[in-house]
């Protein structure tokens, strides 16, 4: 346990000011016959006449709350480099919680320096803080915690008798301390500034440390120096009246989310800190407050098993912040319309499409590496081989397990899918730059609004085949898109799959500003289907590729196959890839220009590994952390064989004949 220094509070000005008449709620009668009825009579009163109130007998001493001053005096006497540890940081969980420095808020903040300080729960345990908090932490948590479990539930309970809810706890079961949410104890740090006398004509800005506003949340718990400073106004002011800071009191005053969940009846009010008095003007400003404005919702109908909500950012702003470069954009729609030929069978070279690439990517300087490894082959076989660059980012699961660079790009079970989507897209405009187009397989609706302008081509995976929601999805895709045969090996659901992208659908995703709306499509085209083997067996030999063309031509459906020679067809055993590749070539080599691609897993070194314990610093590099991959001289004879065989394949068919029908019937222009 740590010691806090004492600390010496300051003198009460004498200054004759104009005082806000706020009610006092002596919490101490909560417990008493008719005590709540009593106290939530005087609440009802109090918001509805000015939004503020102060609170008495809490249940914490003065010792106790003096400690805390004692603890925001340390935290904000620390070295300016020491607090840059600690600043706000949009990417960690909980939102942006830390130091806001002095000078780094909006002008009118140019005094004022703060530290948001996260709840003590395990979703925070491992977060930085400062150490006069590490070194304190059973006092603060303890204090905090009687905060939440005491006052805030006696407050909640009081709302809910205002509201006249069958049920008191009704509004606290919403507020859950041990969930992911932005609840925070605010340590700030008023400067004394060189105003003039309040009572003196002044511009606004420099007569107002923080402007008029209300606070988020549902109540906010005030701990104040005895230093006037604070103003709050009801809509009968035209100008706002005094708080006193009075010795034993919480200031509290109602915040926007429980205005909101009762629809303004339980209304916040504004209010704005100012310089002080003359008799005060030279006083560093010490105050913390306790701020809940994202809670759990846990009633019975609906969230009540969701931890939290944490906002992302809008795509047209990350693409905003990461465009692609003109190369980018060139490598972009170039692939596109190659791989569209590839598929409609109207590439004039016959090339095989090739998508090749790690199973999934967890670390994008590895995935820049294996790009310039691999757009050297995609040169030296550009007149026989497509290739294309698997990109996968989100890995779906059949149970558990990592999901990918964009939902977990710390690899740790901290979800900052924030930093996730900047890291996915900053790579993918890397790996275009150099060239190489690149697929990716769709998992949802929200995360080819920030990505999808980088593909050339894209997949819908075995488990997701059949789902109509990614169906619709990719009949508005501008690009080609597989779809995998079920995980147990039957075709059918690819089949359909084709069918329905070819129209046009509406569903449920979200603009590139963010906001959700019903979005409607023309139909896709450019699909195809893709063996990938199954639970039932592998389906990459001669007599399972004549099965599919016959399934193909019944449905009225163009006869253009791709193979994965992973996953079902290799017995999940990266060391058969090169053997279901052999006997694709063998197919090629025949004449069959049905195949028309092929699928690889491969990585700069080959295997799998599992995340040792120290995590993400403990990975070998270059090696897959979900399925097993070939590694880079395995990578290289397979391409080698691939386009010797198309070569093989050409000279066998010659040109191709027509360049006016589609893969499925439409003309290409």
């Amino acid at each position: 346990m740590g010691s806090i220094a004492p600390y010496q509070d300051t003198s009460e000005t004498k200054a004759d000011l104009e005082w806000a008449d706020l009610v006092t709620l002596d919490l101490s009668k909560f417990d008493s016959p008719d005590g709540k009825k009593q106290l939530a009579a005087q609440l009802k009163d109090a918001i509805h006449r000015i939004g503020f109130f102060y609170i008495i007998n809490y249940g914490l001493s003065k010792e106790e709350v003096n400690e805390q001053f004692g603890l925001s005096a340390r935290i904000f006497q620390l070295p300016e480099d020491e607090k840059k540890k600690y600043q706000r940081n949009l990417n960690l969980p909980g939102g942006p919680l830390g130091f806001q420095v002095r000078g780094s808020g909006p002008g009118q903040r140019e005094n004022v320096e703060l530290y948001d300080d996260p709840k003590w729960n395990h979703f925070f345990e491992d977060r930085p803080r400062p150490p006069p908090c590490d070194e304190n932490k059973e006092q603060t948590e303890r204090f905090c915690r009687h905060l939440h479990h005491h006052v805030l539930y006696r407050l909640l309970v009081l709302a809910a008798i205002i509201l006249e809810l069958d049920d008191e706890e009704t509004l606290w079961r919403m507020h859950d301390y041990e969930a992911m949410s932005n609840c925070h104890v605010r340590y700030m740090l008023q400067h004394p500034s060189s105003s003039k006398p309040v009572d003196a004509p002044q511009p606004k800005a420099q007569t107002e440390t923080i402007r008029g506003h209300t606070d988020f949340g549902t109540f906010t718990l005030l701990f104040r120096q005895p230093i006037a400073g604070l103003q709050v106004k009801n809509e009968d002011d035209t100008s706002g009246k005094w708080v006193k800071p009075y010795p034993d009191s919480v200031t509290v005053n109602i915040a926007d989310t429980l205005s909101a969940l009762t629809g303004g009846y339980l209304k916040s009010s504004i209010h704005r800190v100012i310089p002080p008095p003359d008799d005060q003007k030279g006083i560093p400003r010490l105050s913390f407050f306790i701020e809940n404005p994202n809670v759990g919702n846990k009633e019975s109908t609906e969230d009540w098993r969701i931890r939290g909500y944490n906002p992302i950012t809008s795509p047209d702003l990350l693409q905003h912040e990461i465009p692609q470069t003109p190369t980018s954009r060139q490598t972009v729609l170039s692939g596109r319309n190659e791989c569209a030929r590839v598929v409609n069978n109207t590439d004039p070279h016959r090339r095989l499409l090739v998508i090749i690439g790690p199973c999934s990517i967890h670390d994008p300087d590895a995935a820049l590496d294996y790009c310039d490894r691999l757009v050297k082959l995609k040169e030296k076989y550009k007149d026989d081989l497509l290739i294309v660059m698997r990109s996968y980012l989100e890995k779906p699961r059949t149970t558990v397990g990592w999901k990918g660079l964009i939902n977990d790009p710390e690899i740790d079970g901290s979800f900052l899918i924030n930093k996730g989507l900047k890291l996915s897209r900053q790579l993918f405009v890397d790996l275009t730059g150099k060239g190489m187009p690149i697929a990716s397989e769709m998992l949802d609706t929200i995360s080819p609004q920030f990505l999808a302008d980088l593909l050339s081509i894209g997949a819908v995976g075995a488990r997701t085949t059949e789902s109509q929601l990614h169906r619709e999805l990719a009949s508005g895709l501008s690009f080609p898109v597989g779809f995998k045969n079920g995980t147990d090996g039957t075709l059918g659901v690819a089949i359909d799959a084709i069918g329905a992208v070819k129209h046009p659908h509406h569903f449920l995703s979200v603009t590139k500003p963010g906001v959700v709306a019903v979005v409607g499509t023309v139909g896709n085209e450019d699909c195809f289907v893709i063996l990938r083997g199954g639970t039932k067996g592998t389906n990459y030999d001669a007599e399972s590729i004549r099965e599919a063309k016959e399934q193909l031509t019944k449905k009225g459906l163009a006869q253009r196959i791709m193979v994965d020679c992973s996953h079902g067809n290799s017995l999940k055993n990266h060391k058969n890839q090169p053997k279901v590749a052999r006997t694709l070539c063998d197919q090629i080599e025949g004449g069959d220009e049905v195949i028309m691609g092929v699928m690889v897993e491969s990585h700069i070194n080959e295997g799998a590994q599992k995340v040792p314990p120290e995590g993400k610093k403990g990975l070998k590099y270059g090696v897959s952390i979900t399925d097993a991959c070939i590694g880079w001289e395995d990578t290289e004879q397979v391409l080698e064989m691939f386009a010797k065989a198309v070569q093989t394949r050409r000279e066998k068919l010659g040109p191709v004949k027509s360049a006016t029908n589609g893969v499925n019937g439409h003309s290409e222009s």
